[in-house]
Parts: structure tokens; C-alpha cells; sequence
């Protein structure tokens, strides 16, 4: 749709209405600075009108709404889209290869010729100047723009402007929303062996995906249907045995098969010993009540594979040293990981992650028998306070949190008190049922 200069007011005022109702039903930010452009386009009489963005942290200018050219990128204060967002002023000129600061490099790589060209400014609610409207050789037949051209322009340069304002808050906002929302998990169970009032592993990562299932009745209840996936680290079964009961429990409520993540090892331990028809039914040959589907899905896992479980939350395995095939987790969500390490007697890989990867914001690591323990704690593959933070001794950082976890009950109170007499420099949690943990 286009005008010329005799258009009368009523006439303006019909076109002006229009755009603006296929505006109003516009909700994507391209489309709508896309239609923005025909309406300064239409108003201005030009041939082509394209809209100018500042990015300040890069100092270039951009554009990926132009008519007739592709995306376009140039350094801030540059040509004289550049010179105008520079100065904050309007400008109209009717012979651009008269000017110096015309880059005639587009007209070459296009074949257009450029003659005249009008430029707007737009600036944000703080006076900032945050980009330009650029309209481009009026289809006059002397292709100048007068100054009510510029007027008429206006109006789609300040709807444009408002555009752009909108789209810059809302990316602020959440920008500022992820900053005050770190991620988290919660611990269902934080304790190395199960007592009364004390749960075994088992972390909570989101709705549908746990690792380890050593605490699920006592905390999900009826919500275990809702889990998708159980990500194991080893098969003891401190940390598998609620598989077994919300299976047993909530079959009926299930719609879609429990899939249990793990190393192979530990699948076909679960297979054999576990899930085998004798100790519990085999419930990978039982189909769900409703489908044709089985109740139980295994996934082998690989290392160093990121598995997405969620919208910008992956899971990475790591190898971690048990008296069985065992691993730990990297969870990551927003960009920022926690590392957990169920049941390990070394923490050589561990330390190994954490000074390499500087998005791990957390650790959460074992700690189940006390100092004087050391040979069991050996024998079994499990730490000590003073095997711990010997460990510790090789991280480079200082910026870790650092949870533990996996003590057991009864030496609670004697492993508390070590830790505070041993570490000089952590400062870690201690890790209960039910806690909500950020990172």
C-alpha cells in the first residue's frame, strides 16, 4: 500500500487504521516491526524503510528488518545512520552520494542505487537512544522527501520506538527473574542408611526427573506418578528401593512406563537380582493398565553425554569409585550446575570437574563414617571427614557451596563435630530430608 503527497486527511487517517489493526493482532516481534516498516513506508512514499537497533555492549548497529536487503550489521557511529544515532537528530537528505558519510559498499553489493534518505532517531523512556528508523528514495520523480514526509514518518518511527521498549523490558525482566531465581533441587533423602526419621538418597531435579530413589513415598507420595525418569547412580539398595514400592503402589495411576536410567552394570544388576520375578515382579513384562506399553523402561546411560530433561536443564554422568559400577551427576539448569557424587571412596574425578568447569556453583558429596572408622570407610569405598577434606586440598577453588550428604544416622552428631573441628575453609552444609537447595 502506498500514497502520495495529495492524499487529504481522511484518507491518511484510513490508511494510518488499518496498519494499525494488523498491528494490534501482530504478537511476534519481527512481524510487527516488519509491518511498522510498510506503514512508514506507505506514509513516507518511500521505496523502502528499514529499522535500526544499538547494541551497546557490542557497539554495532543491526538490522534484520530492511526492505530489500538481508540481515546487516555495522560498527556504532558509522555512516549516517551512525552520524544520526550519534547526534540524536532527524535528518533529511536528497543526494546522499553528495555526503561523506554515505557508504556507497551496500549500493554495490546490491545494485540498488540509493538517492535520497530520511533518518529518525528513536529513543527509550530515559531519553537513550536506542536505535533508527531509515526510510530510503521517495517514488516521487525526483525521489526527495520534503518535511512532511519526516512528519508522517514520525508516526511510525514513535510506534517502532515503543515496539522496541516493550521488547527490551520484557527481556530485562527476565533476565532480572533468572538472576533472583537461582535454580534448585530438593533432597528427598540426605542420609546414609534408613532410621526412623531418616531418609537414604534421592534428589529431587524437577517434576518428571530424581535421581536415586532411596526416599521417595515418604516425601512425593501420590506425586511419584508424576515421575518420568529415575536417574540411578549405583544399585545398592539404599538408593533403588522405592523403585519397587511406587511401582507396586501407584501401577494403576500410571499412563506412560517409569524409565530407570543407569550404566549398564547396574541395569542388568537391577535385572538379575533385583526386578527378577523372585525379589519383586519383573515389571518391565508388565504392560501398563491402560496401553500396550510395559510399566518399566531401561536407558543405558554413556559418559560425558549431556541428556536434556527439561527446558534449559540438561544431565551429564561421571564416573565416580565404589565396591560397584557406579557414577555421579552434573545438573545443570540456567547455566548453572550442581555436582552431586552419590557413594565414592576417591573424589579424583570430582576435583578434576570442578576446577575445569566454572558453571558448577555447588557440590554435594558423601560423608558416611567418621575419622576413626577410616578402614571400613576404606573397605567399603565410602569417605571420612578427614579423607574428605584431604581430598579438598586439590581444589583450586574457592567458589564452590559445598553440601554433604550420605552420613550415616547413627554417627550424625560425631561426624558434625569433625567437620567443624577438621575444615578451615568450606564451611559445608549438612544436608537433611525435604531441603530445598540452591545453586
Amino acid at each position: 500500500m502506498r500514497i502520495t503527497r495529495e492524499l487529504n486527511a481522511s484518507k491518511l487517517l484510513e490508511l494510518i487504521f488499518t496498519y494499525l489493526t494488523d498491528i494490534s493482532s501482530l504478537h511476534n516481534y519481527n512481524e510487527i516491526l516488519e509491518q511498522l516498516t510498510n506503514m512508514g513506508r506507505a506514509l513516507s512514499g518511500a521505496d523502502c524503510c528499514t529499522v535500526w537497533v544499538v547494541d551497546t555492549e557490542r557497539e554495532k548497529i543491526w538490522t534484520n528488518i530492511a526492505h530489500g536487503v538481508d540481515n546487516l550489521e555495522i560498527p556504532l557511529g558509522t555512516g549516517i545512520v551512525g552520524d544520526v544515532i550519534r547526534t540524536g537528530k532527524k535528518l533529511i537528505i536528497n543526494d546522499v552520494y553528495s555526503d561523506a558519510r554515505f557508504n556507497p559498499e551496500v549500493d554495490k553489493k546490491t545494485g540498488y542505487t540509493t538517492h535520497s534518505m530520511m533518518v529518525i532517531p528513536m529513543f527509550d523512556n530515559e531519553d537513550n537512544i536506542i536505535g533508527a528508523f531509515q526510510a530510503i528514495n521517495h517514488l516521487g520523480s525526483r525521489f526527495e522527501f520534503n518535511q512532511r514526509d519526516m512528519q508522517r514518518l514520525m508516526l511510525a518511527s514513535t510506534l517502532t520506538a515503543e515496539t522496541l521498549i516493550s521488547v527490551q523490558l520484557s527481556q530485562k525482566l527476565q533476565d532480572t527473574k533468572k538472576k533472583e531465581t537461582p535454580a534448585s533441587i530438593q533432597i528427598l533423602g540426605a542420609y546414609g542408611t534408613k532410621l526412623k526419621g531418616f531418609g537414604t538418597s534421592s534428589f529431587l531435579l524437577n517434576e518428571k526427573n530424581i535421581i536415586d530413589a532411596g526416599n521417595l513415598l515418604n516425601t512425593l507420595e501420590e506425586f511419584s506418578t508424576n515421575i518420568n525418569t529415575i536417574w540411578l547412580t549405583h544399585s545398592h539398595l539404599d538408593h533403588i528401593s522405592d523403585i519397587a514400592y511406587i511401582l507396586d503402589n501407584y501401577h494403576g495411576q500410571q499412563t506412560t512406563p517409569l524409565r530407570i536410567a543407569a550404566r549398564q552394570e547396574t541395569i542388568q544388576a537391577l535385572q538379575q537380582h533385583f526386578f527378577n520375578n523372585i525379589i519383586w515382579p519383573d515389571f518391565s513384562q508388565i504392560p501398563l493398565v491402560e496401553g500396550n506399553k510395559t510399566s518399566v523402561e531401561y536407558l543405558p546411560i554413556e559418559f560425558n553425554k549431556r541428556y536434556e530433561i527439561g527446558a534449559n536443564e540438561f544431565l551429564e554422568a561421571f564416573a565416580t569409585d565404589h565396591t560397584v559400577a557406579s557414577c555421579g551427576y552434573i545438573y545443570t539448569k540456567q547455566d548453572r550446575s550442581i555436582l552431586i557424587t552419590a557413594d565414592t571412596g576417591s573424589l579424583n574425578n570430582v576435583i578434576k570437574r570442578l576446577n575445569a568447569d566454572k558453571n558448577i556453583k555447588a557440590a554435594v558429596v558423601e560423608c558416611s563414617f567418621p575419622s576413626r572408622l577410616e578402614q571400613l570407610a576404606k573397605e567399603s569405598k565410602h569417605l571420612t571427614p578427614s579423607l574428605l577434606f584431604n581430598a579438598l586440598q586439590s581444589l583450586e577453588r574457592n567458589d564452590i557451596k559445598l553440601y554433604i550428604n550420605h552420613i550415616k544416622p547413627i554417627y550424625l552428631n560425631e561426624i558434625i563435630g569433625e567437620i567443624e573441628q577438621i575444615d578451615a575453609k568450606f564451611s559445608p552444609e549438612i544436608l537433611t530430608d525435604k531441603q530445598i537447595i540452591e545453586f
